[in-house]
């Protein structure tokens, strides 16, 4: 399991439909918006299918 830091952790679980990730290269991005997906589709039941995602 990927332990998140403070600020990776409040763009996962941010409240709003949308969120930006800036920073380096390597830092887990790609990560952190793979888990906000998870953590949507799991806790709020989101639809997928309405869902714009760019890495």
């Amino acid at each position: 399991m990927t332990q998140f830091t403070t600020s990776q952790q409040a763009a996962i679980t941010h409240d709003g439909h949308d969120v930006l990730v800036s920073a380096s290269a390597g830092s887990g991005k790609t990560t952190v918006l793979v888990e906000r997906i998870i953590q949507k589709i799991l806790k709020q039941h989101a639809d997928i299918t309405r869902m714009l995602i760019v890495t």
